[in-house]
């Protein structure tokens, strides 16, 4: 799941830039999606209510059972009036000898409801702090790229102005070069600050 979240983030950031209009998420747009499309918390989820049917299934197991029956009979013999008879009872019980042991249950049962709430409680804050560390990483890192990219742009401006005054003899062939390097390496660093990028949010193309 967090896997899920960062890459994520990272679509966010850096893929969605590349959009005509692109759509900025907040941190509270990022955790609530953390939160309802995370894999291992939809499972903690169904845990946690499947404890809840439990539970509630041995306190059912203690009330009263209530029962009923109706009978009806029809009697004739020769030289004898018909008889119509019938019957009805009703019948209650709660279980006594077991009391006990639904006790028992219903109590190991509620400790496993506290347990499975606790473990989705854990779950959600460090799933909330991963994400809002990578977050604010990713960020950073986004700040980073604007930088290089306007490093980039104004190299490439350099090297096509050096260009041409190299080609019309003003510039010397290593002054040319050098600005060519410059470029080169303020690419370099580019790329590298986008695989770092890709490392927090363990993102790999393989």
């Amino acid at each position: 799941m967090q896997n899920r979240c960062l890459k994520f983030l990272f679509l966010i950031f850096f893929a969605g830039s590349v959009a005509s209009q692109p759509v900025r998420f907040s941190l509270d747009d990022c955790l609530d999606y953390a939160m309802s499309e995370g894999l291992v918390r939809k499972q903690m989820i169904l845990s946690q209510k499947s404890a809840k049917v439990d539970l509630r299934q041995s306190q059912l197991e203690r009330l009263p059972s209530l029962s009923g029956s109706v009978g009806e009979n029809l009697n004739h013999s020769r030289g004898e009036r018909r008889t119509v008879g019938g019957s009805a009872s009703v019948n209650a019980g709660m279980t006594l000898f077991q009391g006990g042991a639904i006790g028992q249950q219903i109590r190991q049962d509620e400790l496993l409801v506290g347990e499975a709430e606790t473990r989705t409680r854990q779950y959600d804050n460090t799933l909330a702090i991963d994400v809002m560390a990578s977050y604010f990483a990713i960020l950073g890192y986004e700040e980073l790229m604007k930088y290089q990219g306007s490093l980039i742009a104004t190299s490439q401006e350099q090297v096509r102005d050096a260009g041409e005054r190299f080609r019309a003899g003003a510039m010397l062939e290593s002054d040319y070069l050098m600005l060519q390097a410059q470029l080169e390496q303020n690419k370099n660093s580019a790329a590298q600050i986008f695989f770092k990028t890709l490392i927090v949010c363990n993102i790999s193309f393989s």
